[in-house]
C-alpha cells in the first residue's frame, strides 16, 4: 500500500503525526488558521501554499498552477489569519510581509521578579504595570547582592562514568509572576513560580572541561512546602546535565 501511495500520490511521510505528500501534508493538532502562504525555495523562487486549520485536521496544500515568485518578507509571505495554538493567546493578522498580532485578554504577560531577602522579605524587579519601588536594575542588583538570602551546600553530581563531581552550590530564591493581560491590576488568575537561582564553584556536567563547557548555574522551580535545601537535593536526584 505504501509503495502504491508512493507512486500514485508521491508519498514523502507517514506517521501517526503526519501524512505527507508532494502536494499535501496533513498533520492532526488542533488549531485556527486560514492563510495563502508563499514560501522561499533554494532557487530564489517561492511556491504558494493554501494553509487551512478550522481546529481539525492541519492542511497545507501546495498550489502549482500560481505563479511563483520570492517572497518580500525573506523567508515567507502570508495572507489571512492565524491563533497561536500556545494557550490560544494572540491572533496574527497577516498581509503579505505585514503582521498584525492581537493579544487575547486572558494571555500571560511578565509582571514582576521578586527575590527573596536575608529578613524574609522579597524585593521586587522592576514591575511593569507600576515602575515603582527600585528605579534601575543596577540597583536592583547591588541591593540584592548586599542583602540578598544566600546559602551553600554541597553538590554532588555522578558521571555516567561513575566519577563523582563534588561542588559547592549557592542558592538564592526567586519568585516569577506573569498576569492576564487585561487583569494587570490585580493578582486573580496569575501564574506564579517560585525557583532556587544555583550558581557552583566549578562546571557540573559530562561536557565539564572540554571547549563547550559544562553547566556553572541553573534554576529549578520549588514545590509547596519546600525549602531551598529541599529543592536542591530533589534536583540532585532528579536533574541531568550534559
Amino acid at each position: 500500500m505504501n509503495a502504491l501511495a508512493y507512486r500514485w500520490f508521491g508519498l514523502l511521510e507517514c506517521s501517526r503525526e503526519m501524512l505527507r505528500f508532494t502536494w499535501l501534508e496533513i498533520s492532526w493538532r488542533l488549531g485556527l488558521a486560514l492563510a495563502l502562504l508563499n514560501f522561499g525555495d533554494d532557487d530564489d523562487r517561492g511556491h504558494f501554499t493554501l494553509h487551512i486549520h478550522l481546529i481539525w485536521p492541519n492542511i497545507y496544500l501546495r498550489l502549482p498552477f500560481l505563479p511563483r515568485r520570492a517572497p518580500r518578507d525573506q523567508m515567507m509571505d502570508s495572507w489571512g489569519f492565524t491563533l497561536d495554538t500556545d494557550g490560544w493567546s494572540s491572533f496574527h493578522l497577516n498581509w503579505g510581509s505585514r503582521t498584525k498580532i492581537i493579544h487575547m485578554p486572558w494571555a500571560l504577560e511578565f509582571y514582576r521578579k521578586s527575590v527573596l531577602m536575608k529578613d524574609g522579605t522579597w524585593l521586587d524587579d522592576l514591575v511593569p504595570a507600576r515602575r515603582d519601588g527600585i528605579k534601575t536594575w543596577q540597583q536592583f542588583r547591588d541591593e540584592v547582592e548586599a542583602n540578598g538570602h544566600k546559602e551553600t551546600h554541597s553538590y554532588a553530581y555522578v558521571l555516567r562514568n561513575g566519577k563523582v563531581q563534588k561542588r559547592d552550590a549557592t542558592l538564592t530564591v526567586e519568585e516569577w509572576e506573569w498576569r492576564r493581560r487585561w487583569l494587570m491590576w490585580t493578582p486573580l488568575f496569575a501564574k506564579i513560580r517560585k525557583e532556587i537561582d544555583v550558581q557552583f564553584s566549578g562546571e557540573v556536567g559530562e561536557r565539564s572541561g572540554s571547549w563547550k563547557g559544562g553547566c556553572v548555574g541553573c534554576s529549578y522551580e520549588m514545590k509547596p512546602g519546600e525549602t531551598p535545601l529541599d529543592t536542591l537535593r530533589r534536583m540532585e536526584k532528579e536533574r541531568t546535565f550534559r
